[in-house]
């Protein structure tokens, strides 16, 4: 019994160990500019910064001067490119790009596929995800979440994924979403939303 006991100890710390280094124990470097960890499968160019508690993770991509700050990750699949910056503790995974001059902080997390793009300030806990494309000079913050097919190019103040066509709001993700775990909550977007003149499914909709 102390055996299996001391075994499971092994194992939990082993674990534990894994999880508190950057990229869950990934094998990487340092950055040349900033000193922050880089998974050996991801790709960031010399031009872009990624500071010392930041991190790139698995086979995500940050280039042009991108900057990478504080304890902000980039992981999956996700790109952050040109100008963008991430700061605080800002997360973009999965399939999703933040380029331009877009500027993601706090507790923000972009992921699925979703892109974030020009002169964009998203902050606090704004989270967004599916195929939500957020542009031009806009800006969301506070608990805001933006999903599905939506594309903005405006200021956004409101939660806009309780649609019924996005499935009932118990089953999305909660405002403020901090892991990829929650990835499983959400429901697949098959349904582009346009907010200004748009559609959702076959309905007309102006907001």
């Amino acid at each position: 019994m102390k055996i299996i006991i001391f075994l499971f100890f092994i194992i939990f710390t082993k674990i534990a160990v894994a999880q508190s280094r950057p990229c869950s124990g990934q094998h990487g470097s340092r950055h040349p500019n900033g000193g922050g960890f880089v998974s050996a499968t991801a790709r960031v160019s010399p031009t872009a910064y990624v500071s010392a508690s930041a991190s790139v993770c698995d086979t995500a991509t940050v280039s042009g001067f991108a900057r990478i700050a504080d304890m902000a990750i980039v992981s999956g699949a996700a790109s952050v490119a040109e100008n963008a910056s991430l700061s605080g503790h800002a997360r973009v995974y999965g399939h999703a790009s933040v380029f331009g001059l877009a500027a993601v902080s706090d507790y923000v997390r972009v992921f699925d596929s979703a892109t974030v793009s020009g002169n964009t300030n998203l902050s606090d806990h704004a989270v967004v995800f599916g195929h939500a494309h957020f542009f031009g000079d806009s800006s969301a913050s506070g608990h805001v979440r933006i999903c599905g097919g939506d594309i903005f190019s405006q200021d956004i103040t409101t939660d806009l994924c309780t649609h019924k066509d996005f499935g009932s709001q118990s089953s999305l993700p909660p405002a403020g979403v901090s892991d990829e775990r929650r990835d499983n909550s959400i429901p697949s977007s098959k349904n582009q939303q346009i907010i200004g003149h748009g559609r959702i499914g076959d309905d007309v909709i102006s907001r």
